[in-house]
């Protein structure tokens, strides 16, 4: 059979870069006719500075690509931006576009030139500083012993993981208005239980993830490995120092070296409560 091939050629769709719209106003600085020109001395100087200002606070994102200018209007002045962002990767959402601008504002990356940017202007796509999508925040770590829980998905046992979800929301709530706070995922580790969950909280300005971590220490008391946490992939500086001994009342037994064995987990049980280390004691049905 004769096959025929198309002549016309097939077209090929190309992936537009993410990008978003982004709009502020200047103060301290008059709006003149000259930067309706963009061929203009006065709108080519202060497109470089905005640009410039604009790629310091956003080089946080590992995808951010470019900041494009659009225009000036009157107004002090009134800059009208897009910001681009690499196609083979995700691109923030429009609050955290805003929070990144304010953060950026208060930590005076904006000093460097006279004009200065008013953090009340900044919109992105419908949002403003007013009504801003919560914040999400990214929280894992490790607890003792609970590795059981996973084999279940925690429908059994909830005492220990309500108990760890209202601690993590509580020390939140010391920093931060928390909507919510949830485990997204739960796995058993050689007897442990490694917990992520995600937290959403109200911010103008990005979460201070140092305090964050400063703020869950607290869940030390709640057999939870401090060696395990992480924020945004974001971790405690720790010093750890190794600890060896004799145990001379025990024998030997293969199982103590199954992480996930009876025998294993009340040794571990046993020595937490030498040194110290609290651990979740069973919830007894009424």
């Amino acid at each position: 059979m004769l096959q025929l091939q198309s002549c016309f050629p097939v077209p090929v769709q190309v992936q537009q870069s993410p990008k978003l719209n982004q709009h502020f106003r200047l103060i301290r600085i008059a709006y003149t006719e000259l930067l309706k020109n963009k061929s203009s001395d006065d709108y080519k100087k202060l497109e470089k500075e905005v640009k410039l200002t604009l790629n310091k606070m956003l080089s946080s994102y590992e995808n951010f690509l470019k900041a494009n200018i659009l225009q000036f209007l009157n107004g002090s002045i009134i800059v009208e931006s897009e910001v681009l962002f690499q196609k083979d990767g995700p691109a923030p959402t429009n609050s955290d576009l805003i929070r990144t601008v304010v953060t950026g504002v208060e930590r005076k990356m904006d000093t460097f030139f006279y004009w200065r940017v008013d953090v009340k202007s900044v919109r992105s796509n419908g949002f403003s500083l007013d009504n801003l999508e919560p914040e999400k925040l990214s929280v894992s770590f490790t607890a003792l012993r609970l590795g059981s829980i996973a084999a279940f998905g925690g429908v059994v046992s909830q005492g220990p993981l309500d108990q760890l979800n209202n601690v993590v929301a509580q020390s939140l709530g010391a920093l931060y208005k928390v909507k919510n706070f949830s485990f997204v995922r739960l796995r058993d580790i050689k007897g442990d239980l490694e917990i992520c969950g995600e937290a959403y909280i109200d911010t103008h300005t990005h979460a201070d993830v140092h305090q964050v971590l400063q703020v869950l220490r607290g869940l030390v008391n709640y057999s939870v490995d401090l060696t395990t946490l992480s924020v945004d992939d974001s971790r405690l500086s720790l010093q750890v120092f190794p600890i060896s001994f004799l145990i001379k009342n025990r024998t030997v037994n293969e199982k103590l070296l199954d992480h996930s064995s009876v025998e294993h987990q009340n040794l571990t049980r046993d020595l937490a409560d030498v040194v110290g280390i609290p651990s979740f004691q069973p919830v007894t049905a009424v």
